[in-house]
């Protein structure tokens, strides 16, 4: 996979951000472009956490 241009995040990549994000600690803006728009996978992340999917 190479480098993802910033936009919507494919299905593959936007999980690996989240993964990202949460193990490394760093801020949501700080996430590589490659997993796409901070604020898309912040969101994604809500919606997953609300439908009790992300735990």
């Amino acid at each position: 996979m190479g480098v993802r241009p910033a936009g919507r995040p494919s299905s593959v990549w936007m999980p690996t951000g989240i993964v990202c994000r949460l193990s490394t600690g760093c801020q949501w803006r700080m996430l590589p472009e490659r997993f796409g728009l901070w604020q898309t996978i912040h969101k994604r992340l809500v919606r997953w956490s609300a439908d009790g999917g992300a735990g």
